[in-house]
């Protein structure tokens, strides 16, 4: 069984999501992770594990995160373990990567397989991100405290998660700032 593995493909506004966190990994460890990412992102799962596993062992949080998405996504000779995408994230925030609390706080918002859904444990990891300016944690942080999921409903204080995202450029925090025209969201 040569050549690439394909796999199920994460839907749009996921992969906008890991391709702009992309942008904040730590890749400043050589080539090698980087032809792990090459490889994701044209479905070559088994390549990019190939490529990151080592670099894991040796403790890169990026190459943690990658895993960690490949066994949430799952690839032919290897089911979809969301169990084991957790302990990759779990690892990689360890490590201080902020992606990696804002990918927890994603699986304990939706509850993701063996996960529970937990909203004031996704807002927890959504806070450590946050405050390190990870824009989509800043985001996820801001819709919490809109509607009132896991944290107590405050208005004021999701539109100030959502400016730190639109500060950042974030078009999903600048569409929700343009849609409440510069005033705070409705009560």
């Amino acid at each position: 069984m040569g050549g690439k593995q394909t796999c199920v493909a994460y839907p749009p506004p996921m992969m906008n999501l890991i391709r702009g966190l992309r942008l904040r990994w730590d890749i400043r460890r050589g080539g090698a992770y980087e032809k792990g990412w090459s490889a994701f992102e044209a479905g070559d799962l088994a390549g990019a594990a190939a490529v990151w596993t080592p670099l894991a062992r040796r403790g890169n949080a990026s190459a943690m995160y990658g895993l960690g998405l490949i066994a949430e996504r799952g690839y032919p000779s290897s089911p979809r373990d969301v169990q084991q995408a957790f302990l990759w994230m779990k690892e990689a925030a360890g490590e201080g990567l902020g992606v990696a609390y804002t990918a927890l706080g994603r699986m304990y918002e939706i509850g993701n397989g063996p996960v529970p859904q937990d909203p004031a444990e996704a807002a927890r990891y959504y806070r450590y991100a946050a405050l390190a300016g990870e824009p989509y944690a800043q985001v996820y942080l801001g819709r919490l405290y809109e509607h009132g999921d896991g944290v107590p409903k405050d208005i004021e204080e999701a539109f100030r998660w959502y400016r730190k995202a639109a500060d950042q450029g974030d078009e999903e925090a600048l569409a929700i700032l343009r849609t409440i025209g510069g005033s705070k969201l409705e009560q």
